[in-house]
């Protein structure tokens, strides 16, 4: 049988990895700017939280797995969905503005109405990106605590693998997701 546990650090750190880059999306000002930006801003924090839910599995693949990582992976379940959620708020928001002239001639008038669909999509979206922000708040210790311990239960060997492996998927950030100083090449 092969050892399927023996790639859990470089899983690991593409997780916590992944996890960090998602967390740096989130924190930049949403409902400043435009649609095409936060279009595109929910959809690589989409693109990051399921690569952190991806690699998160597979690291449990070959363990008994801890309770902590088994929640986490419930956790990111959840903050996955609502991402889903927000970017369905800013294409429906997107679709109001794209056409307004259908909708117009189809409920026969009511311009202020469809505005007000508009702003009210911008709205949830901008309500669920927070409630977002909030659960990655409170969870922020819980998971400081997890990344922790699965560094502390890797071997010399295996930190070296999972400096690399994070190293590849967010070269900014040190293992411990602190923002490095960025250096010039001679």
């Amino acid at each position: 049988m092969v050892n399927i546990g023996m790639n859990r650090a470089v899983h690991l750190a593409r997780r916590d990895a992944h996890y960090r880059c998602y967390i740096e999306l989130l924190e930049k000002r949403f409902e400043e700017a435009s649609l095409a930006k936060r279009r595109e801003r929910i959809a690589k924090m989409l693109g990051h939280l399921e690569e952190t839910r991806h690699e998160a599995i597979c690291a449990l693949r070959g363990t008994s797995g801890w309770r902590a990582e088994k929640m986490f992976v419930k956790y990111l379940n959840l903050i996955c969905d609502a991402a889903l959620a927000a970017q369905v708020m800013i294409h429906h928001e997107a679709l109001l503005r794209e056409d307004k002239s259908f909708l117009k001639k189809f409920l026969r008038g009511g311009m202020e109405k469809i505005l007000q669909f508009e702003e009210r999509s911008r709205s949830m979206a901008g309500e669920i990106i927070d409630t977002m922000a909030q659960l990655v708040l409170y969870a922020g210790s819980i998971y400081s605590e997890l990344k922790t311990a699965n560094l502390e239960s890797l071997s010399p060997n295996d930190r070296i693998r999972y400096r690399i492996a994070h190293d590849v998927v967010a070269p900014n950030y040190s293992k411990y997701g602190e923002k490095r100083e960025k250096t010039q090449e001679p």
